[in-house]
C-alpha cells in the first residue's frame, strides 16, 4: 500500500464512522478534527499490518483486542524510539 493511498484513507475514514441505530447502519459525520502525529502513525501501522480494509469497511470498533493491542504496542514503541 503506497503512502499516498494511506494518506487518502486517513483523510476519508478519519471523518466517517458507522454506528448502529435500531438495527440500521447509519453513516454519521464527525466534526473535522486536526489529525495528530499519533493518529497518522496509527493509520500507517494498521496499513502495515493489513488491517486497513477491515477498518475502512467497519471502523476501528471491529478490530479484536489482539489487533488493537498490536497497533497500540507498535505505536508506543515507535513513539519511544522517536522520543515523543
Amino acid at each position: 500500500m503506497s503512502k499516498a493511498h494511506i494518506n487518502a484513507a486517513v483523510y476519508v475514514y478519519f471523518f466517517h464512522f458507522s454506528g448502529k441505530n435500531n438495527g440500521e447502519v447509519v453513516d454519521m459525520q464527525k466534526k473535522p478534527k486536526k489529525m495528530t502525529q499519533a493518529d497518522i502513525m496509527k493509520y500507517e501501522i494498521a496499513a502495515e499490518l493489513g488491517l486497513m480494509d477491515k477498518v475502512e469497511a467497519t471502523g476501528w470498533k471491529s478490530l479484536t483486542a489482539r489487533e488493537s493491542g498490536r497497533i497500540g504496542g507498535i505505536l508506543a514503541k515507535r513513539k519511544k524510539d522517536l522520543g515523543v
